[in-house]
């Protein structure tokens, strides 16, 4: 519980976290298994439902700005310091917004820069 509200989060594999952002109003089962299971592999990888949305509890905030800072909610939550962060579609536009409000938690690339995507 965050806020007293439910958040759905799992979070899986092994390394370097690595916050997956949703399209708008996608929800856990949106992402494709393979390619979770591929990043899992060298990540600790974390998917989240939007409040509101799906499996978590409360209401979808209106701007990405404060999409960001219940991010950031979740990650202390959970005692995560630093992360590597993706997103797409709306996801995009919120992590846009969480590296610049945030910029001292992003983590400094390490494998990412080796691979092609």
């Amino acid at each position: 519980m965050i806020d007293g509200k439910k958040r759905a989060y799992p979070q899986f594999g092994t390394g370097e976290h690595l916050v997956l952002v949703n399209r708008f109003r996608g929800v856990l089962d949106t992402w494709d298994p393979l390619f979770l299971d591929g990043l899992a592999v060298q990540n600790t990888v974390i998917i989240f439902d939007y409040s509101g949305i799906g499996l978590s509890e409360g209401e979808l905030p209106l701007n990405t700005i404060d999409v960001a800072k219940e991010i950031i909610k979740l990650l202390d939550y959970l005692g995560i310091q630093q992360f590597n962060v993706l997103g797409w579609s709306y996801g995009g536009l919120v992590t846009q917004s969480l590296m610049f409000l945030y910029p001292v938690l992003i983590a400094p690339l390490s494998h990412f820069d080796k691979h092609v995507f």
